[in-house]
């Protein structure tokens, strides 16, 4: 028996192909960028949570409050909170500090070399808090020793290959200021299994961390200067590490000096990946923004309302085509459950095969999808996503095969007979509506995509006040400064090379808050001021482009002594100069002795920041002591610069390989993000269209077909071809055209909100809405004009003749 009904239920689908199939194939693909989209929130909603402890895990922020500075926050902190706090707060069972040690060098055992991009010093506890799994060693003693080196297990393999590491020897050579090369020994202690892709916490090798050094600090060094990332596992009594904050505050009184002007912050583990935009957070692998996952939520909700609404509209309609069979079967004894079952039947028979070919369509294009949002990663389909997914699929198909088996089986015979004929109106309210819906989802999208795209053309043609182009970068490590003079000399001797310069941060990015010491002409006392401070050489102004309002560039000399300052106009406001502010007293705060200088030259106004960010005070001492060499090269020598490039920095710099970005490269990755969030939209938008236009084609064909003996009539009695078109689309753009009004006000509230985060953005103009709704006018009326044209060009003897 249940075979026979499955045959019924594929003749009648096969009697619509069609229809059955745009309706398969359009549902189909919306659930598998559904299902993609649900493995992506599943592996950023799931990070760091390897840990079973992760609820009672914390990270140690730590806000600075000093005078004379904007508040920010860091997700570091000082090297004795964790000790200080974890034995005078019973409440911390252990705590953890995370050091970066190294990044970028070259480390070898016997000819094998390889490159470390990550190394890390940690305490004892690490495997306390990150219960990374172990191919070699005891996680008890594999820190012992001070000279012990952790590794992951691709290092392991690129360094000894099959041979059995622990034991062996890891060296790493550097040259020292003098010029002697010397090397460091490690001992292998351990190997680690590969790392869990979802953990923020990514390296290639670990170090024990040396405690004792931080007791030849000065106690504000100690105390105040944030170095490590801290953690913190608290007693399980403990439901909100949040309330120990003001526990934090009371002990730091007693031991810290100006403890009123940081306050700590608990940050819960398991919130560490999507919840700390809002910080300065360099120790976190593919940080993400909480809003940007929402929307890739909300986007997958779109898509599947979409292609779900249009599931229901051609289901209803292939259904109110049958009324015929529905009062066939009626006449012979069919039941109004039979008739309701059977209509259920066969939309669930629909979502099940669609759900199939999505499954099929996620597989093959999982791993480009995944690119495409950022995660160059192998997930897997999680079994949570894969029993969500069969869900949405029998739910889908109960919901939309209701209406139809209800409006199919509430009528007796005689009516069934009767409205069959005219079942399939564009009156319909419920048809109408979800037209409405449908194409409002899509114009929404429509709008946000245009918008999005608006705001990242802005940002990338604003005028930053600088000039990038064809500027190469290159890091060459903190360690190495001394040889950045050395360097830029024989850079700047290659052909093709026209200018070099040093300085120790990339532009662009520029957020640190360091000391600077102004003095005050009328007490003369020096006050600090903490504010972005760059060390750059003498050329670097000029390098970049960069515009004197008044004053000079530093000279050779200062930056050799360290005793001039360039300033932003940002900054000479904020310091309220009223008279010339050339040579007025300066000094960077250091911990040791500074040394004072003087303000030489006041520049225009720059973004050194990001623009989400508005300009801010900032000033640049000339030094020679820098680590990231910038080079502006001629575009027809790019390829052979680099080459001799190359050959420079082998001579100068032993431990780190040659490595540059072109600046260019650099701004686009400040806003990769923003790049993402636009494609992604564009993407879903694209795909709203063709799936709501391939809706309507087949809800035109249905509705266009209804009206045969009226279009034929009308054609005798003289109707012209648009006429008839007009009239047969003139329903159809009434419903988009109400969509669109419905959805302008919405995505103008939630993109106002969006570009609410930048200091810099567009105004939503009045004419993207008119254009949107235009363009979705056309996009209908093309899509129904299509079946309206091939109705009004046919014969209308057939079509009278066929009534």
């Amino acid at each position: 028996m249940y075979i026979h009904k499955i045959k019924l239920i594929f003749r009648n689908l096969w009697k619509n192909a069609n229809f059955s199939a745009i309706n398969i194939f359009g549902l189909s693909v919306s659930l598998a960028i559904c299902v993609l989209i649900g493995v992506y929130l599943h592996f950023e909603f799931n990070f760091d949570r390897i840990n079973p402890a992760h609820p009672s895990l914390y990270r140690l922020n730590t806000a600075f409050k000093y005078p004379n500075s904007p508040e920010s926050t860091h997700a570091l902190s000082s090297a004795m909170m964790g000790p200080f706090l974890h034995r005078e707060c019973g409440d911390i069972e252990r705590f953890l500090r995370v050091l970066p040690s190294s990044e970028n060098i070259l480390c070898r055992s016997g000819s094998r070399e390889t490159t470390l991009q990550k190394c890390l010093e940690v305490d004892t506890s690490f495997f306390s808090f990150f219960n990374y799994a172990l191919q070699l060693g005891d996680p008890s003693t594999v820190f012992a020793r001070p000279e012990n080196i952790l590794l992951t297990l691709p290092v392991s393999v690129a360094l000894f290959g099959t041979e059995m590491p622990l034991g062996k020897i890891v060296e790493n050579t550097f040259t020292l200021p003098s010029g002697q090369d010397t090397t460091i020994f490690f001992t292998v202690s351990g190997v680690l299994k590969d790392l869990p892709a979802n953990s923020h916490l990514q390296f290639d090798a670990l170090f024990p961390l040396d405690a004792q050094r931080f007791d030849a600090w000065d106690v504000g060094s100690r105390w105040h200067g944030v170095v490590s990332s801290t953690y913190f596992q608290c007693h399980p009594s403990v439901q909100n590490g949040a309330a120990l904050e003001p526990v934090f505050a009371e002990l730091l009184k007693k031991e810290m000096p100006n403890s009123e002007m940081i306050a700590l912050s608990m940050q819960p583990f398991a919130d560490i990946h999507l919840g700390s935009m809002h910080l300065e957070d360099e120790n976190n692998h593919l940080r993400s923004n909480r809003a940007y996952v929402g929307v890739l939520g909300l986007l997958a909700l779109f898509i599947l309302l979409i292609s779900s609404i249009n599931f229901a509209n051609l289901s209803t309609v292939l259904a109110l085509k049958r009324g015929r069979e529905v009062g066939v079967r009626r006449s012979l004894g069919a039941s109004r459950g039979d008739i309701m079952g059977n209509f259920l039947s066969e939309s669930l028979m629909m979502t099940v095969l669609a759900g199939a070919l999505g499954l099929l369509w996620a597989t093959l294009i999982r791993k480009p999808f995944l690119s495409l949002l950022g995660r160059d990663v192998d997930l897997p389909f999680p079994t949570e996503v894969l029993l969500g997914f069969a869900a949405i699929v029998i739910l889908l198909g109960l919901l939309s095969g209701i209406y139809p088996a209800i409006q199919a089986a509430r009528h007796g015979v005689t009516q069934t007979f009767q409205q069959h004929r005219t079942a399939v109106s564009l009156k319909r309210p419920f048809i109408q509506n979800l037209v409405v819906v449908q194409f409002a989802l899509s114009g929404i999208l429509m709008l946000g995509s245009l918008i999005c795209y608006q705001q990242l053309s802005f940002l990338k043609n604003k005028d930053l006040g600088f000039s990038f182009a064809q500027v190469v970068e290159m890091d060459i490590g903190n360690g190495n400064w001394m040889h950045a003079t050395a360097l830029k000399t024989e850079l700047a001797a290659i052909p093709g090379v026209e200018a070099v310069s040093s300085s120790d941060q990339s532009l662009g990015t520029i957020d640190r808050q360091n000391g600077l010491m102004v003095r005050n002409p009328e007490t003369r006392q020096w006050e600090n001021h903490p504010m972005s401070i760059i060390r750059a050489d003498h050329n670097y102004f000029g390098l970049y482009g960069m515009q004197f309002v008044a004053g000079r560039a530093p000279t050779y000399e200062g930056a050799l002594n360290e005793t001039e300052y360039i300033v932003n106009e940002a900054f000479v406001k904020k310091m309220g100069w009223k008279d010339d502010p050339i040579g007025k007293e300066i000094m960077r705060a250091t911990f040791g002795q500074s040394t004072p200088g003087r303000v030489v030259g006041i520049i225009r106004d720059m973004h050194h920041n990001t623009l989400r960010h508005a300009i801010s005070p900032i000033c640049m001492q000339a030094s020679q002591v820098s680590s990231v060499i910038s080079m502006k090269v001629g575009a027809a020598n790019m390829q052979a610069v680099l080459s001799q490039s190359r050959e420079v920095w082998m001579r100068h710099v032993k431990d780190r390989p040659f490595d540059y970005t072109f600046m260019d490269e650099h701004f686009a990755q400040i806003y990769e993000s923003e790049n993402r969030l636009a494609q992604a939209l564009l993407f879903a938008t694209l795909l709203s269209i063709c799936i709501a236009c391939l809706g309507l084609l087949a809800l035109s064909a249905f509705v266009i077909g209804q009206r045969t003996k009226e279009i034929g009539i009308r054609k005798v009695l003289g109707a012209s071809v648009a006429g008839i078109t007009s009239l047969l689309a003139k329903d159809f753009l009434k419903l988009v055209i109400v969509a669109i009004v419905i959805a302008s006000p919405i995505a103008y509230y939630f993109m106002n909100k969006w570009l609410a985060d930048f200091a810099y953005r567009i105004e939503i103009s009045w004419w993207v809405f008119v254009a949107v709704g235009v363009a979705a006018a056309v996009i209908a009326f093309l899509t129904v004009g299509f079946q309206a044209v091939k109705a009004a060009l046919s014969n209308p003897v057939k079509s009278l003749r066929s009534e």
